[in-house]
């Protein structure tokens, strides 16, 4: 099957590694609808972009830091991964697609539907 030339990235805050460790990447969810609040269980955002300071995390009100581990992903088998840029709006709808492609950097992102396996980690990084 194919695969995607470029590295891909997740990050986690350290409170969240240990799990992910054992179980893989799994809880990620995109929201759909704002108000109620509404999302999409089983959709793991990741990155191109391996740098720290990421932009989509300057804003976050959060009392920990999003950003505070890097995991590199090799995904091998592409049919689960999709460029946010080309599907963000088949996956969130067009009104949240606008609002999350607001912030950050997301011709970088991709999501992947399901399951990142603790098998296609290549590299766990702390930036600390």
């Amino acid at each position: 099957m194919d695969t995607i030339s470029k590295p891909l990235y997740h990050f986690t805050p350290s409170w969240m590694l240990d799990s992910i460790k054992k179980t893989g990447i799994r809880e990620g969810r995109v929201i759909v609808q704002e108000r109620p609040p509404k999302f999409k269980a089983g959709h793991q955002w990741l990155t191109v972009n391996p740098d720290f300071n990421q932009s989509w995390d300057a804003l976050s009100t959060l009392p920990y830091d999003r950003t505070e581990n890097r995991i590199e992903v090799k995904i091998p088998r592409i049919q689960n991964l999709f460029k946010w840029s080309l599907f963000g709006k088949k996956i969130a709808g067009e009104e949240m697609f606008n609002v999350l492609s607001a912030y950050g950097d997301p011709e970088n992102w991709y999501i992947y539907r399901g399951i990142i396996s603790p098998g296609y980690f290549v590299e766990i990084v702390q930036k600390y």
